[in-house]
């Protein structure tokens, strides 16, 4: 609100909701469920206690001027943000590193159960994938300080049927050629010995 002489005016207004989740029998986060923004009808209006958000015997009232703003839809147990969504927009998902310290990856359009990322970082399952053989090598990794290095597979498990993006970068080291294969089928050969970004939709 601000003050103007002897009157006061309201210029918007934001309602948090939260919702107590369990994570274990004995731990509740409160996590953000919802924000609400208050529609003003013009620049300045005069303010009221009608504006104030109350709770009236086991009841939360609030002002009906407010209208649903953003969802979040879902967390993990460290209370880390998975999947939002404005109202009437689409998802948007968020996947962090092994650890929760830091989000490693935002797809738009998407909810949580379809998408998966990894750099391979932490040498572990990491980011909705489970894979074997990384290295540590100098010089042999896009970002980081680490890389799959061809002997093994990387999977996932669990997706919805439907058509998927595979996207990734890769390089040939110890020879003139090299190839891939998704869901056991070979889809494609690498001849560069400088990275470069592949896509297949499967």
């Amino acid at each position: 609100t601000v003050k103007s002489g002897s009157k006061e005016y309201i210029i918007g207004g934001q309602l948090n909701m939260y919702k107590k989740e369990a994570i274990t029998t004995s731990r509740e986060l409160d996590n953000l469920f919802s924000t609400y923004h208050l529609n003003i009808s013009s620049d300045q209006l005069s303010y009221t206690s009608s504006f104030m958000s109350k709770v009236s015997g086991t009841s939360f009232v609030y002002n009906t001027g407010y209208y649903p703003k953003t969802y979040f839809d879902s967390y993990d147990t460290l209370g880390n943000l998975l999947q939002y969504s404005n109202a009437d927009d689409y998802k948007t998902s968020i996947i962090w590193d092994l650890l929760g310290n830091r989000p490693i990856a935002k797809v738009l359009n998407a909810t949580k159960d379809l998408v998966a990322f990894t750099s391979f970082e932490n040498g572990l399952n990491e980011g909705g994938w489970t894979y074997s053989g990384c290295t540590g090598a100098p010089g042999y990794y896009k970002s980081g300080s680490k890389c799959f290095n061809g002997y093994g597979s990387v999977s996932i498990s669990g997706l919805p049927n439907g058509s998927y993006i595979i996207g990734f970068w890769a390089r040939v080291v110890y020879s003139s050629s090299g190839s891939y294969s998704i869901n056991g089928v070979s889809s494609g050969t690498i001849t560069n010995s400088d990275w470069k970004y592949y896509e297949v939709t499967k």
